[in-house]
């Protein structure tokens, strides 16, 4: 009976130990990231089961031995607590930075024991790690730490926490321990201690060793390297396992996902010593622009877990942390506010989602571009003014254009009409070739979408015209203006125009196509007329004649418009023309080396020689058109006639310039608006035209001369061609005159006119005449005269003005005083009764004048005051004399009838007045 009641009290041992154990090591994990091999819960599960089947096999009565299994369940949990927690602080190992950079890492420093027990040179594990605090005595797990490496705690790295970090000594290697995590067994009591490394033998071996725990103690000791406790820390140790793994029958399974150690729990995969939650979620983002920028509203934070978290986001955002952007992913602490900032999508009316990840919560931000914009249709060219053409033609057709036709909104059109053109007359659509017409009718056009409209012009006749080319889509529209300009059916003007013998003319005014006219010959040498044409733009000659007219001197004949003479044997053409104005080499050329045959050379002898002349060809050069006497008949060179060659035998035709006094045309050009009586020159002409020196004169008036050449100033002389030639002469000494000359030159005349500039009229103007009267004289033109009324008050008078270039003179008229009272230095002055101011005496006659106050009391003389008070007051005896006061110039009552006349000194006022005080007052009328 008793055996069987020792069975089942094992049975429910184990089932409580398995529930304690489990819920234990729920609250233990931590929320750092570290690797777990196995499954904790289940190697729990076995080792309590082991302990229940034992008890079950022995059937006996088992009070020493149930003793035995309990004590090694409670080792085993403790094993198995000490290697969580190494794990533990493995996981923040990684996270850690190396504080004092010196390439290994810093482990979490102890926590102070305070007044719990702790192993000697250690403390207790940092409650931060969210391990398990305990063992299964009930007592705080103890935990040495050592910092490793180049530098260590005694060289004080701030960093680190310096040189009171609650670390050991360490030395430059990764195979010592760096930490201990210790448990006091069941007696309760550390009996391992925790040394610095020190080595002072330097033989590479510490003195003392880094932990020791005495013979016989019950202390449970795990310690590793770093190398030891990064293994620990791999994530491959523990299994990697979807979020559907977690099912009632795996609830205690451990895995790592998404940088945590998670516990499969009733509710799902939880992280281990955590309970991470999210405060809020982003607001969302609407009509946003394209492709703009956006930085959520709100920020968000979370909370519940230890140490630091990897935050990421997806979608091309980018994490802000503590307000400071962090890129898509960043560590983040519990209680960090985080906000995103991405780029709104380039489409319209498209959303985009970013979300925030952290362990296994998730927030999404969404943000939503704007509406699509309504279509608009958009021609290109909007306009095209060069759609021209050139005839001739019926029509004729200019160069065809290609329109674009782009929708620029984002929502796409209903189908495209008919392009319409407005001007069907001079454009319309061309489909020829590879051109396309009206491509767009029926079309739909989507955002940014195109297409085209080929149009070409086309003409009957020259001119200019325009027209429209328009689209539509519905109700949106667009249109481009068109114009052009239609040549090649007139005729040009003054085209030169030619018909033989040697008659030249040039066409005159542009000549309208189909249209005609007579020209005459401008060549001095012939007479003779000729009809023009206009057909489609070329002019055709027709009719008319063409008689020669020039005269040459004796022995000279006139052909073609030069003039030859017959040279003696032995003679050059420089010679026979010596006298006739020089050799004309084109002359002498035309009928020798120039000619096409010899027809001209066969005229030119026959007439010089008076007997019909027969001529060969000759491959010689020099000579030209030629007789020879020793081997006649007559010859034409046709190599490079010239105007020096001679022979003995050879008598040469020579084409003579003849004398040429008449000069070209010329002008000077006429000056106006320039200054009287003035040596004025006019601009420079170059005399041309002329082949011999030529008489020039100047007539007109008797200050004109001319200058040759740059020479002194003449009226007569002689110039030669290519000279130039300049007239002045004294401009008029009155306004607006104008003075001429005329020079002449061979008796080609050209008159050139000089005209003063007009006078200036005269501005309004105060004119102010004495005594005191002045008047506007009002605006006058030069030579004006006029007289004006006087305008100042107190004053009647006139004034007779005079306007002259710009200024106005004055004389005669008058300027009387228009004063009632007594009128004295331009002021007009009245008596006052007793005790009344000047203001009283002055209301009917234009008020009260301070001027004229101040003009016979402060500012005055006695003699003044005593002369008008003779005039204004009656009574009163002697001179004034001067007192201070504001009277100005007054009497006072004294008594027995009679007054004192008296000067105040000080500024008058108008409305001073006073018993007894008989005012002089000067009114404005």
């Amino acid at each position: 009976m008793f055996e069987d009641g020792l069975i089942v009290a094992l049975i429910l041992m184990g089932l409580m130990a398995l529930f304690v154990v489990r819920r234990a090591f729920r609250r233990s994990l931590s929320a750092r990231r570290f690797k777990q091999s196995g499954n904790v819960f289940f190697m729990l599960f076995g080792a309590v089961a082991i302990a229940g089947l034992i008890g079950v096999s022995t059937m006996t009565t088992m009070k020493g031995p149930t003793r035995g299994i309990t004590h090694s369940n409670q080792v085993a949990a403790a094993n198995n607590t000490l290697y969580t927690t190494a794990r533990m602080i493995a996981g923040a190992v990684q996270d850690e930075a190396d504080c004092d950079s010196d390439g290994i890492v810093e482990p979490p420093p102890w926590r102070d024991a305070g007044g719990l027990s702790a192993p000697s040179g250690g403390g207790l594990v940092p409650t931060d790690l969210g391990a398990t605090q305990r063992d299964p005595w009930g007592s705080d797990i103890g935990y040495c730490a050592w910092d490793h490496g180049r530098r260590t705690v005694t060289h004080d790295v701030a960093t680190c926490g310096g040189a009171g970090a609650n670390r050991l000594v360490g030395v430059d290697s990764k195979s010592e321990y760096v930490i201990a995590v210790i448990s006091a067994g069941p007696d309760r009591t550390f009996q391992t201690t925790c040394h610095p490394w020190v080595d002072a033998d330097d033989d590479g071996v510490p003195d003392a060793p880094l932990i020791v725990t005495p013979a016989g103690s019950d202390d449970i000791v795990r310690a590793q390297a770093i190398t030891a406790l990064f293994a620990e820390g791999t994530t491959n140790q523990l299994q990697q396992l979807p979020d559907d793994a977690c099912t009632p029958d795996a609830i205690g399974t451990l895995r790592y996902d998404a940088g945590t150690m998670q516990v499969c729990r009733d509710g799902g995969w939880q992280e281990v010593g955590s309970a991470i939650q999210v405060s809020g979620s982003f607001l969302p983002v609407t009509g946003a622009q394209l492709n703009s920028e956006h930085t959520t509203s709100n920020g968000i934070s979370f909370t519940g877990f230890f140490g630091t978290r990897t935050a990421s986001v997806d979608g091309g955002a980018v994490l802000i942390v503590n307000g400071v952007e962090q890129g898509n992913t960043a560590s983040i602490v519990a209680g960090d506010t985080i906000e995103l900032k991405a780029t709104a999508a380039g489409a319209p009316a498209t959303a985009s989602t970013f979300t925030l990840s952290v362990s296994t919560l998730r927030r999404a931000w969404t943000i939503t571009t704007r509406d699509p914009t309504p279509p608009v249709l958009v021609m290109t060219p909007a306009s095209n003014n060069a759609m021209n053409v050139t005839g001739p033609g019926s029509p004729a057709h200019g160069a065809t254009v290609r329109f674009t036709v782009r929708n620029s909104g984002e929502t796409p059109t209903v189908a495209l009409g008919a392009a319409q053109l407005s001007n069907t007359t001079n454009f319309a659509f061309d489909a020829s070739g590879a051109n396309v017409g009206d491509a767009c009718q029926g079309q739909v056009l989507a955002y940014n979408a195109t297409c085209f409209i080929d149009v070409r012009p086309r003409a009957t006749d020259d001119g200019t015209y325009n027209g429209t080319l328009s689209i539509a889509a519905g109700s949106v529209s667009d249109d481009s203006s068109l114009s052009g300009t239609a040549t090649g059916w007139t005729c040009t003007a003054n085209q030169d125009v030619s018909w033989s013998p040697g008659c030249t003319a040039l066409s005159g005014a542009v000549l309208a196509n189909g249209a005609n006219r007579t020209i005459t010959n401008t060549n001095s040498s012939y007479d003779g007329t000729r009809v023009i044409t206009c057909t489609d733009g070329t002019l055709v000659q027709s009719g008319g004649n063409c008689v020669e007219t020039a005269t040459c001197g004796g022995g000279g004949y006139p052909y073609d418009g030069y003039c030859y003479y017959y040279a003696n044997a032995g003679q050059n053409c420089d010679t026979v023309c010596s006298s006739r104005g020089g050799c004309n080499l084109a002359g002498t050329i035309y009928i020798g080396s120039g000619a096409p045959n010899h027809n001209r050379c066969v005229d030119v002898l026959t007439a010089l020689r008076g007997v019909t002349t027969s001529v060969t060809t000759s491959a010689s050069s020099g000579h030209g058109c030629n007789w020879n006497n020793a081997y006649p008949p007559g010859r034409r060179r046709t190599v490079s006639t010239v105007c020096a060659g001679s022979h003995g035998n050879i008598r040469r035709a020579c084409a003579c310039n003849e004398l040429d006094t008449t000069p070209d045309a010329f002008a000077f050009t006429d000056q106006t608006d320039v200054t009287l009586s003035t040596t004025i020159t006019s601009n420079t002409v170059t005399i041309s035209g002329i082949n011999t020196g030529t008489t020039v004169s100047v007539s007109g008036h008797t200050s004109a001369r001319i200058s040759i050449n740059g020479g002194s100033w003449v009226t007569s002389g002689t110039i030669s061609n290519n000279q130039t030639l300049r007239v002045q002469l004294t401009s008029s000494a009155s306004f607006s005159t104008a003075l001429s000359a005329t020079v002449n030159v061979g008796g080609v005349t050209d008159s050139w006119s000089v005209t003063t500039r007009a006078a200036n009229g005269c501005s309004n103007t105060t004119m102010s005449w004495a005594p005191g009267c002045s008047a506007p004289s009002g605006a006058m033109t030069h030579g004006q005269t006029k007289s004006v009324n006087n305008t100042a008050s107190g004053y009647d008078g006139t004034r007779n003005l005079s306007c002259s270039d710009g200024t106005i003179s004055q004389s005669g008229g008058s300027c009387t005083s228009a004063c009632g009272g007594f009128s004295y230095g331009g002021y007009c002055y009245y008596g006052g009764g007793n005790n009344e101011s000047c203001d009283t005496v002055c209301s009917g006659r234009g008020g009260c004048n301070l001027a004229g106050l101040n003009y016979i009391g402060p500012n005055g003389t006695n003699e003044g005051c005593t002369t008008v008070l003779s005039e204004v007051l009656l009574g009163g005896f002697g001179t004034a004399g001067s007192t201070s006061g504001s009277y100005g110039c007054h009497t006072r009552d004294v008594g027995m009838g009679g007054r004192h006349r008296i000067r105040h000194t000080a500024m008058t006022s108008c409305g001073g007045r006073q018993n007894a005080i008989f005012r002089a007052c000067a009114c404005n009328n």
